[in-house]
């Protein structure tokens, strides 16, 4: 009885860990949006201007490794941090050119 109750507890532990997935989020002021990777992909992307957003599992380590792009000067800025959230952020021209605004970035499991 003792060995069928922790298999339980074990099987629940592991399905729990299987139902993470993989998200990237921008947010530009008040304006946020979402990417979500498809199961088992971990990796995803997001654009609103002016930002870009690429977060992704570096292959063979659990490093996210997070990377935000101004789409109208190529600048960009990269975070990497062990598995878990991981957010960077950036300034770039507004979409006047007069003005800057603030993009952030964050990608991770959730």
């Amino acid at each position: 009885m003792k060995n069928l109750v922790l298999s339980l507890a074990l099987v629940m532990t592991a399905s729990t860990a299987m139902a993470d997935y993989f998200y990237c989020e921008l947010k530009n002021g008040f304006v946020k949006a979402e990417a979500e990777a498809d199961y088992g992909v971990r990796q995803a992307s997001v654009t609103m201007r002016p930002f870009s957003c690429e977060g992704r599992v570096v292959p063979g380590t659990r490093l996210v490794e997070v990377k935000i792009t101004s789409t109208e000067t190529g600048e960009y800025r990269v975070a990497q941090e062990p598995y878990g959230l991981v957010s960077v952020k950036m300034y770039g021209l507004d979409i006047h050119g007069d003005g800057q605004d603030l993009g952030e970035c964050t990608c991770g499991v959730r």
